[in-house]
């Protein structure tokens, strides 16, 4: 599964909220082909998280929990998923650089 359109669809955050949990609040989840450290063709997945994150909503639960829901969603994809979270006043740095 290394089309676009299709990894568009698993990572449907429409379709994949039910298994998420509640905090933090995702606002979106982007992905991208990725080039890792040893030269491996992989998956960047980047999850949005509301601005108003807090601290307390950032235990290794909630995040393991929303990695292993993308996890299965790309499991047929050949690529491994990196995973980063990140806000959305963060995504907008990353934008502007």
């Amino acid at each position: 599964m290394s089309d676009k359109a299709e990894l568009d669809t698993v990572l449907d955050l429409s379709r994949l909220r039910l298994s998420l949990p509640a905090r933090p609040a995702i606002r979106a989840i982007t992905h991208a082909p990725y080039v890792d450290a040893l030269g491996a063709h992989e998956l960047m997945i980047q999850v949005v998280l509301s601005d108003d994150t807090r601290d307390e909503d950032m235990t290794s639960a909630n995040l393991e929990a929303i990695c292993d829901v993308i996890v299965r969603a790309v499991r047929e994809d050949d690529r491994f998923p990196y995973i980063r979270f990140l806000t959305e006043a963060e995504l907008a740095e990353t934008d502007e650089e």
